[in-house]
């Protein structure tokens, strides 16, 4: 996914590849963890994606999350961020794009879309 105003800031993409999601056991409110990614250029900070097959509110759903490690070693307590997240297809289209996202991410705190 390209982002616009990328060159405004420093940028990266994590991509996290899923195989036969629908055939996950998870129950509502039990996520899959994407292993975990430092971003050097945000002050060490270690991140991961959280995926709910089945929603944490409506097992109907897909839920998921951008989510900062509340051990990362980092000093700062709080980190501004943009950010955006997407699914794609095997073929690499997307199939749903988030807006670009400006937020505080305390120490151990994820963002739902």
């Amino acid at each position: 996914m390209a982002v616009d105003g990328c060159a405004e800031g420093k940028c990266f993409t994590f991509t996290w590849k899923l195989e036969n999601v629908s055939y996950c056991w998870q129950e509502n409110k039990e996520p899959l963890c994407s292993p975990k990614f430092v971003v050097d250029s945000l002050e060490l900070t270690r991140w991961s994606l959280l995926l709910y097959p089945r929603a944490c509110k409506d097992g109907n759903y897909i839920s998921y999350y951008l989510d900062r490690d509340k051990d990362c070693p980092s000093s700062e307590n709080d980190i501004e961020i943009d950010y955006a997240l997407s699914f794609m297809a095997a073929d690499g289209s997307a199939l749903r794009d988030s807006k670009i996202i400006k937020k505080t991410m305390p120490k151990g705190e994820g963002q739902i879309l």
